[in-house]
């Protein structure tokens, strides 16, 4: 198993892995990631999204644009914000931005900062 990240998608891939350890963020099986051109707009008007968490069919999907995350530190930043959504998605409030949203991602940010940058590396990307 390879882990050298060649792309955007594959170092996200080795970061939501990482993030999963640390976090306990989901089950096997239970999540699915996309890296897809573009997510559209909103029903209440709003530009094209960077991410987005849904469910489909049972499981979680976390889908990061590459048309609006043109680099990988941004597409990154994207999957922890989308990350704490996760977090908090059992709880019913995955998709409110209210301070217990912003005190997760803090956590995720800053464990990333710290040491999950690195740690992450080591995570296989196929």
């Amino acid at each position: 198993m390879r882990t050298y990240a060649k792309s955007r998608f594959e170092r996200c891939v080795q970061v939501l892995r990482w993030l999963n350890e640390e976090f306990d963020l989901f089950e096997d099986g239970s999540l699915r990631f996309e890296f897809v051109d573009m997510i559209q707009a909103t029903p209440e008007g709003k530009d094209a999204l960077e991410g987005c968490v849904f469910e489909h069919r049972g499981k979680l999907v976390l889908q990061i644009s590459a048309r609006n995350c043109r680099t990988t530190s941004h597409a990154l930043d994207v999957l922890i914000h989308e990350a704490a959504h996760i977090a908090l998605w059992s709880t019913g409030r995955g998709l409110l931005h209210g301070d217990e949203f912003w005190r997760t991602y803090g956590r995720m940010a800053d464990a990333y900062d710290h040491h999950g940058c690195q740690d992450s590396k080591t995570y296989y990307v196929d």
